[in-house]
């Protein structure tokens, strides 16, 4: 992704540099999205972090397949 992680935007560069709260909405409502869907089809999943959260190119936000997921 060209944006790379959230967390290298959010805690490695200066301050989130280059994200507007706007943006930011824009990012959450795209995770939120993601969660819904892997909620009602059944997809289970383990922590949801900022890095695994990938940025494309007009910054929204896609879930990276790896969840950390571990059965019990």
């Amino acid at each position: 992704m060209p944006n790379r992680s959230l967390d290298k935007r959010l805690f490695r560069e200066p301050r989130g540099t280059g994200l507007t709260w706007p943006l930011r909405y824009s990012m959450v409502n795209d995770v939120a999205r993601a969660l819904y869907h892997l909620h009602v089809t059944n997809v289970p999943h383990g922590s949801i972090k900022a890095s695994n959260i990938l940025l494309e190119q007009d910054f929204a936000a896609r879930l990276h397949g790896h969840f950390g997921y571990q059965p019990f």
